[in-house]
């Protein structure tokens, strides 16, 4: 399976952050300097998740985080990641951008 082209749209417009491309699987979203995607935001854990791949889905895991993981208004530990989902990493909110052709989502796989 090649490259899925993943973004992390940024959807607060009162930030400047750019938008995030994720170019590795895993990768760790957090405020530590070793998180691959780094978010300069206080209600941000170190280490806060991980978006990864399994059996072909784009899935998130919380990793413990003070404050939690949230796609589409739903607090998660594991989840699958779809396109146009909405990804609540503390103070920071992100659409889940990519081209959904090249993943297999399995069935009777839910959010």
């Amino acid at each position: 399976m090649g490259p899925m082209n993943i973004k992390l749209i940024n959807a607060n417009p009162l930030e400047s952050e750019d938008d995030v491309c994720v170019e590795q699987l895993p990768i760790i979203l957090g405020r530590a300097s070793e998180a691959g995607i780094q978010l300069n935001d206080p209600w941000v854990s170190r280490r806060h998740c991980v978006v990864d791949q399994q059996g072909g889905a784009l899935i998130i895991r919380d990793q413990g985080s003070t404050h939690g993981t949230f796609v589409n208004g739903h607090p998660v530990t594991e989840a699958v990641l779809r396109p146009g989902d909405k990804l609540v990493i503390g103070m920071s909110t992100f659409i889940v951008d990519y081209d959904s052709s090249t993943v297999e989502i399995p069935a009777g796989v839910s959010a």
